[in-house]
């Protein structure tokens, strides 16, 4: 009676060998997946305060990899709080971040003046809608005269 080839130690090793060369080769496309894709959703480029870029709300494009999605509806969907007005600006993350980001919002009159700022931290994540809620004190009548511009 003649035995299958891999039951023999010949077999054997050449199916312990072929598992080991899978095993390697699992592993390196593993390493690759994770140091080209995991890493760099986890490495969120920050906010450089000494130069922030801004840009209208209803104006905004693509923004270091997510979407403002109610640009230009953000002003008229302002909420009068008893502190102020409350701004919630809706973003699609494209670049399937993962962490926390600052970003700052800017009040400016129709001829360009500061009239307020504020700030608030971001927190992305790919199982959850990302918004960014502003308190900006004041009234909302001055938020529809004036212009936002977002600051990322």
């Amino acid at each position: 009676m003649k035995r299958p080839w891999l039951i023999t130690p010949k077999g054997q090793r050449f199916s312990l060998h072929l598992a080991n060369v899978l095993s390697l080769a699992l592993f390196v496309g593993f390493a690759l997946h994770f140091s080209l894709v995991e890493q760099p959703r986890t490495a969120l480029p920050q906010l450089n305060p000494s130069a922030v870029n801004y840009c209208q709300l209803d104006q905004c494009p693509e923004v270091f990899g997510v979407v403002l999605e109610n640009g230009d509806t953000a002003q008229l969907e302002a909420v009068q709080e008893s502190l102020g007005v409350k701004v919630v600006l809706r973003f699609t993350n494209t670049a399937r971040y993962q962490g926390e980001r600052e970003l700052w919002i800017r009040l400016e009159s129709q001829t360009g003046e500061l009239i307020e700022m504020a700030s608030t931290q971001v927190a992305f994540d790919l199982k959850k809608r990302t918004s960014a809620e502003f308190l900006i004190t004041g009234l909302k009548q001055e938020i529809l005269d004036g212009n936002l511009l977002l600051g990322y």
